[in-house]
């Protein structure tokens, strides 16, 4: 990423109590934060002020929701990338929608990636630049990925759940540790690599004859013009809300309800919700998938 000492980090996350540092220590480690639970528009164009006066290159790290709302700020402005400081991206805690990715890219000409961490072990796994794979840290884990609902380790190439052995945890120990994260590995490459990160089981959808889908089914739908935000929400076995926040552009709701039923089955019962916002959860996080049958 090009990343050096002394570059300033504008980091989006939601930064409640716990997280919220000192503004000694932000100055010691260069960091801008920026609460994702009141990046509206008048907040983003701040932050495009602050960027325009920062004297070096910056990095940003953050939510994948958030550098969404940026790209949905920046669409109608279609802004020149050669006057901006943003010398890298990089997408956390969320799946970033390729769409996204590539705005990112297009509005700033810097490279974008994803990674993959979590509180309890650290980061696990990131994309390398101008790739959709996730470079496993093999120094500090050994991931293996097990099949959905029995306790055998899954085939190279067939969704699972990501389980995770820390090297170097002494303290607590960490042997096959269920991340709770669903994820594809490619063990045809040495070393093995992780085709994709899917986010939470518990948020995984099913089609109407029980199995997970992909949750890439949704970062698809951005392709339809006019979409600002979606969220798809199963009720019940073969019962599905689709909330849409769109603009006065989109025109595609009969090939959006027929493209899910081929995701999702022929006899899913999909409405289409039109909403002004998808809200935040208190995480600061935007879920583009909920799974209430479940949990019921």
């Amino acid at each position: 990423m090009g990343f050096k000492i002394g570059f300033k980090l504008f980091y989006f996350r939601h930064w409640n109590t716990y997280y919220k540092k000192s503004k000694l220590i932000c100055l010691l480690q260069n960091i801008r934060q920026i609460e994702v639970l009141k990046l509206n528009k008048n907040h983003i164009h701040e932050l495009f002020d602050k960027v325009k006066k920062e004297k070096s290159n910056i990095y940003w790290l953050g939510y994948s929701s958030a550098f969404d709302q940026v790209c949905n700020y920046l669409d109608p402005k279609k802004p020149k990338h050669s006057k901006n400081k943003v010398a890298g991206i990089i997408a956390i805690s969320e799946g970033l929608s390729m769409s996204t990715k590539n705005n990112l890219k297009n509005y700033f000409n810097a490279p974008v990636v994803s990674r993959y961490s979590n509180m309890e072990n650290g980061i696990i796994a990131q994309q390398e630049i101008d790739t959709e794979h996730f470079i496993i840290n093999w120094a500090s884990f050994y991931i293996e990925i097990f099949k959905l609902d029995e306790d055998v380790l899954a085939k190279s190439g067939e969704l699972g759940r990501i389980v995770i052995t820390d090297l170097f945890n002494y303290c607590t120990p960490m042997i096959r540790y269920d991340t709770g994260d669903l994820g594809v590995i490619d063990y045809n490459c040495t070393p093995p690599i992780l085709k994709t990160v899917e986010g939470r089981k518990m948020d995984a959808i099913l089609n109407t004859e029980g199995d997970i889908v992909s949750s890439f089914m949704m970062i698809s739908n951005y392709s339809y013009p006019g979409i600002k935000q979606s969220q798809l929400i199963q009720e019940d076995a073969k019962k599905y809300i689709l909330k849409l926040n769109v603009t006065n552009v989109f025109n595609q709701e009969k090939k959006i309800l027929m493209d899910f039923k081929d995701y999702l089955g022929k006899d899913a019962e999909i409405k289409i919700e039109y909403v002004d916002e998808i809200p935040l959860l208190a995480s600061g996080k935007r879920k583009t998938t909920l799974n209430d049958y479940l949990k019921k």
